[in-house]
């Protein structure tokens, strides 16, 4: 959940500041602005690679949504398995996480 929220605040972060840097005027210099995105300021700071970004911090945000997701549906599957049987599964959690 930790990967997730980190990941969501990130892509915010990066949308208020693209805001920011496209509205107001005058703005701060780029590499002040977006100091905490490397890979942008690498790249060169326009509007096709600010929306570039924002698409991996999306990705990253659907990946830890996902693995969030299937770790439920693994602790609901292991709650019932042990209600059914008195065997724990936790052994198995690699594996059951692989197969979703």
């Amino acid at each position: 959940m930790e990967q997730y929220r980190k990941a969501r605040q990130q892509r915010e972060t990066l949308w208020e500041l693209y805001h920011h840097w496209y509205n107001d005027h005058p703005t701060p210099p780029v590499g002040v602005l977006f100091r905490d995105f490397p890979r942008l300021l690498q790249s060169g700071v326009t509007r096709e690679e600010i929306y570039k970004e924002l698409r991996r911090w999306s990705v990253r945000i659907n990946v830890a949504w996902s693995h969030v997701l299937n770790m439920q549906r693994f602790e609901a599957f292991s709650d019932l398995f042990f209600k059914a049987t008195r065997v724990d599964v936790g052994f198995s959690q690699g594996v059951v996480l692989s197969y979703l």
